[in-house]
């Protein structure tokens, strides 16, 4: 039986997942061909994973967009287009988490590898299914996950098909170690 941090994390996935399956519907044809490889991608992520809404602002400025994510659009999410990043946040304004775009390099892997070019470049990872329930189906939809602990992150790779073909990505403080 799963514990409560368990049950806690897994709900976050599953809400993470609506909002980043939504903010790509939402942005489709917005990401540019120029790709942002960032050797301290996950540092500047952990760092803004440590933030509020208005430390954020303050160091990366006003040039976000905002854009309607979860459940029938009830929730905003701040876009930041030159770094690629989607920020969510807690009802207390903290950033509990970070979409990346096809344009950021995670360690030689982004948003839209499949499964199998995925593991190529940041080794095996057991792939794991889930279901999230959603207004539009009542059988709820199925997705696939694979999840790898770099540094003080959890970087979550998601899609709907089992191969992982148009996979999203975000990512998470790991809560084991900060």
């Amino acid at each position: 039986m799963p514990n409560s941090t368990e049950s806690f994390l897994h709900t976050i996935l599953d809400l993470t997942l609506v909002v980043s399956f939504l903010f790509n519907l939402n942005s489709k044809g917005t990401t540019q061909n120029t790709e942002k490889i960032n050797d301290s991608i996950l540092s500047d992520i952990e760092r803004y994973l440590l933030m509020t809404k208005s430390q954020l602002i303050e160091e990366l400025g006003n040039g976000y967009e905002e854009v309607d994510a979860g459940a029938e659009g009830t929730e905003i999410v701040y876009y930041y287009k030159e770094l690629g990043l989607t920020f969510s946040f807690s009802d207390d304004n903290e950033v509990v988490n970070v979409d990346c775009d096809k344009t950021v390099n995670i360690n030689g892997a982004r948003a839209g590898m499949n499964f199998s070019q995925i593991q190529a470049v940041l080794g095996k990872q057991k792939i794991r299914k889930h279901t999230v329930q959603t207004f539009e189906s009542e059988e709820g939809e199925v997705y696939y996950e694979m999840c790898y602990s770099i540094g003080n992150c959890l970087v979550f790779f998601q899609s709907f098909s089992k191969d992982g073909s148009d996979s999203t990505v975000f990512v998470l403080l790991n809560p084991g170690l900060v």
